[in-house]
């Protein structure tokens, strides 16, 4: 060999050890610390939760004055359970309520100006209605 070809040899094994030597490096592994942190929701874990059919005739009681009659709540827990998406039919079934022209909801103004008489009587009709309502299931049940 030519010693021009030992020297490109030579450079060439020089160049491919240094290329060799500085691409293999150690990877470096981070840890990141992090806190446990707790993500249930305040209040989630209620010991008396309403059902969404005592949800639905509390609603009615408030929107109409009065309680919701026998064949109503028939015929919306009927609804209700041949549904699978449960949240979507309580929503729209109260979006319903709301819609009907009979439905008595007070004015901004007759809210802001007596507050303490509106939620006195809001107060009186649902303990009224809560008491009616355990009443007809007692009968129901005997």
């Amino acid at each position: 060999m030519s010693m021009k070809k030992m020297i490109r040899f030579g450079m060439g094994m020089v160049l491919l050890s240094m290329l060799g030597l500085s691409s293999c490096k150690k990877e470096v592994i981070y840890t990141y610390e992090v806190n446990d942190v707790d993500v249930s929701q305040p209040g989630a874990a209620k010991p008396n939760v309403k059902s969404d059919l005592e949800v639905l005739s509390i609603a009615y009681s408030d929107l109409f004055g009065s309680t919701i009659p026998a064949d109503k709540l028939e015929a919306l827990a009927l609804t209700y359970q041949s549904f699978g998406d449960k949240r979507l039919v309580l929503d729209m079934v109260i979006l319903n309520f709301l819609n009907d022209p009979n439905v008595v909801i007070p004015t901004d103004g007759a809210m802001r100006g007596g507050m303490l008489k509106l939620l006195s009587t809001r107060a009186t009709a649902n303990f009224t209605c809560v008491n009616l309502r355990h009443l007809n299931v007692g009968l129901l049940a005997i």
